[in-house]
């Protein structure tokens, strides 16, 4: 996790903009693979964006990596609450 560290520690560092300075921040939703013959990008892409939604929720400025279990979780919460 520490490269999501080092890349929300730089988004943080004030810009020079016009006659002040620019400050912004992010969040980061990060995937994995060990997959190297048969990568599903598109699944990657998915799952790094659910790790991104998931970095949102616990708040400003987080990095997360996603996290299968988290996600069947969230998936089944979400079902349970549509047949309510």
């Amino acid at each position: 996790m520490l490269i999501g560290a080092r890349i929300i520690e730089r988004l943080e560092e004030p810009v020079p903009y016009g006659d002040g300075v620019c400050k912004i921040s992010g969040s980061i939703g990060i995937t994995t693979t060990d997959m190297y013959d048969a990568v599903d990008i598109d699944r990657m892409i998915s799952d790094a964006d659910l790790a991104l939604y998931a970095s949102k929720h616990d708040g400003r400025a987080t990095a997360t990596v996603f996290d299968r279990k988290r996600h069947d979780g969230q998936v089944g919460d979400f079902d349970g609450a549509l047949r309510a």
